[in-house]
């Protein structure tokens, strides 16, 4: 039983950095993505912004 024990303990240490990472990833991602649309769309704001 320890051994299950310890087994599932390093699995779980092992698979939270993981899931951390893949998710600030997708963060990173997400927050690429919306700057390249909303810098697709910098010309219209800028204009209004002026206006």
């Amino acid at each position: 039983m320890s051994d299950l024990f310890k087994n599932h303990s390093f699995n779980s240490y092992t698979v939270l950095p993981v899931l951390a990472s893949t998710s600030a990833f997708l963060l990173l991602l997400v927050a690429l993505v919306d700057i390249f649309i909303r810098g697709e769309a910098s010309p219209d704001l800028q204009t209004s912004i002026e206006s």
